[in-house]
């Protein structure tokens, strides 16, 4: 039957217990000169009753009335309240929603949204799908879920979260996969969106489809059907966090600051809301703190240009000494909604490309205050594409949280404000203390002109930006003297001055062991890709360009280094890696 899979005309009182119209399109096995129906009750008492009314067989009407009309003698349609024309369309072009949406963490189904639910009720039977309660099925009759009628003219797309045996419930067998369908005709007629793969979704996921130009009319309803299932309490599955809405067009850019937060911005956000809990560059921010299945924010489609730019501020952990997710942060973009991929792949020693950089997916220590990113999109076509914010894992509490805030996505930040500036949009840049000009180029404050660091103490905030995966420590022996920064644990192990003014510097210096046996604190790198980079960056951090490279098989002992400066890395403001 490929994409026309029906209901079989058989009909029960939860489907019919008040009065609802049926149009059924006659196949050509059933047209003939000899034809004849009818309506027939198998077994009863004389304690049920049921009543018909209103019955056309004839030639089809116009369009079967879309499905909001009954067929008079002759083929016309004699419309429902609000939908007028020969084929009964909606009179006015906004007579439905534009957006519905359904959590199910109320007290009951909303009426607004669902015109029919067979065999499912509000719980928690199959675990968190998407957060609190879902609509969840394990009747032993008609399963299915289908909603009103939605405004969806235009780019649009349907969202939701799902699992099939997912959450101890029990497990679905071959062929008992659930159908998306959607219906542009009242429910008349019904088209296969995507087949829910009954092995695919055991772990809950949220899917994200955008819509065929078919679906986009005025008045499209949709269906989830599991078309067959072994009875009650068999291959149940549940819905969650059900989103039909409509792309914001032309979108550009995304400017965002949270205060407030711009809906139409985004198309799915779990685990978090809009808070000061986490402080921020501009408070409030949107923290990560809620029990839920999921945390993520994902934007909606961006037309993105070539050379765009993508820029965030975050915070992982909001200061707290332990109350912070040991899970990574991965920020991913995807054309498609189903293939995601890195911001920022990983470029490592050993690999053909360039620059040396890390991947896109942050942990604790590299953002243990506010920190902004700022990402460089290649040169390319121009695509639609859409961008998020994940915690990988699943299955969050209320504690170990992370916050986003200040989000700009888009072609109009100038240089990307020279990473020494937020993005505001429209060609705008609101610069950092230290720094002005259009595009916050210009260094306004006096910068150190150069830095020396024995690391017999502490680690220097005046001299270091950052430290991720190091401590002050002999944990290689001594090097030249005393203790040295010592690189052991879990984590994008680097260290980053602050920015100096190397204007009138020239040389750099430093002593270096990779390794120092085969067991113990300091165990010789492995591979090519474990080796050392040597990096600048005169655009605060936002790119950077390597000065030298440290293979991973030599300077098993201490090693003294020196060399003279690129000339571009010599510059106003200047930071090393």
């Amino acid at each position: 039957c490929h994409d026309r899979y029906v209901l079989k005309s058989s009909y029960d009182s939860p489907t019919f217990g008040t009065w609802g119209r049926v149009t059924i399109p006659l196949s050509s096995a059933v047209r003939s000169p000899y034809s004849a129906f009818q309506w027939s009750q198998p077994s009863f008492t004389t304690a049920t009753s049921w009543a018909i009314s209103d019955i056309y067989i004839g030639s089809e009407c116009p369009g079967m009335c879309s499905g909001h009309g009954v067929c008079r003698t002759g083929g016309t349609c004699d419309c429902d309240r609000g939908f007028s024309g020969p084929k009964c369309v909606p009179s006015t072009a906004n007579l439905f929603p534009q957006r519905v949406e359904d959590d199910f963490d109320g007290s009951q189904l909303s009426g607004s949204t669902w015109s029919i639910v067979l065999g499912g009720t509000l719980s928690t039977a199959c675990g968190t799908i998407g957060s609190g309660k879902s609509l969840y099925f394990n009747t032993a009759g008609t399963r299915l879920a289908a909603t009103k009628d939605v405004n969806v003219s235009g780019s649009s797309y349907i969202q939701f979260s799902i699992g099939i045996s997912s959450g101890g419930c029990e497990t679905a067998d071959a062929n008992e996969d659930v159908l998306l369908q959607y219906s542009t005709d009242g429910g008349t007629t019904w088209t296969l969106l995507q087949v829910i793969r009954y092995s695919s979704y055991r772990t809950p996921a949220t899917l994200t489809i955008d819509l065929p130009s078919k679906a986009e009319t005025n008045a499209t309803r949709f269906r989830w059907w599991q078309t067959q299932h072994s009875g009650y309490n068999f291959d149940n599955w549940a819905l969650d966090d059900v989103v039909v809405a409509a792309y914001p067009k032309n979108l550009t850019e995304v400017v965002e600051d949270f205060n407030p937060m711009k809906n139409d911005s985004w198309v799915f956000v779990r685990g978090g809301s809009v808070s000061s809990a986490c402080g921020g560059p501009t408070a409030p921010s949107f923290v990560f703190n809620e029990a839920s299945a999921q945390r993520i924010i994902k934007s909606t489609r961006i037309t993105f240009k070539p050379n765009s730019t993508l820029q965030f501020a975050m915070s992982i952990g909001c200061g707290g000494v332990n109350d912070y997710p040991t899970d990574l942060i991965a920020v991913e973009y995807s054309f498609d909604d189903q293939t995601w991929t890195p911001m920022q792949s990983a470029c490592q020693l050993g690999q053909s490309c360039s620059p040396y950089r890390f991947q896109s997916s942050y942990r604790h220590d590299e953002f243990p205050y506010w920190r902004r990113v700022t990402y460089f999109f290649p040169a390319g076509n121009i695509a639609a594409i859409l961008v998020r914010w994940r915690q990988t894992g699943s299955g969050f509490s209320t504690s170990k949280i992370w916050a986003i805030d200040d989000i700009y996505i888009g072609s109009t930040c100038p240089m990307g404000c020279h990473g020494h500036g937020q993005c505001l949009g429209a060609g705008r840049c609101r610069c950092d203390p230290g720094y002005s000009g259009p595009t916050c180029s210009v260094v306004t404050d006096s910068l150190r002109t150069s830095l020396r660091d024995s690391f017999d103490s502490s680690i220097s905030s005046i001299l270091w930006s950052l430290v991720v995966g190091g401590r002050v420590a002999q944990g290689c022996g001594v090097l030249s003297s005393g203790n040295s920064l010592y690189f052991n644990t879990q984590s994008n192990r680097q260290a980053i001055t602050v920015d100096l003014d190397t204007t009138n510097a020239r040389v750099y210096y430093f002593t270096i062991r990779l390794g120092q046996s085969s067991s113990g604190s300091c165990r010789y790198p492995s591979s090519v890709s474990e080796g050392v980079v040597f990096q600048y960056s005169n655009i605060g951090g936002a790119t950077w360009t390597t000065i030298r490279t440290f293979s991973y098989a030599s300077y098993r002992s201490p090693t003294h280094i020196n060399g003279y400066l690129p000339a571009a890395s010599m510059t106003k403001s200047t930071r090393f890696r």
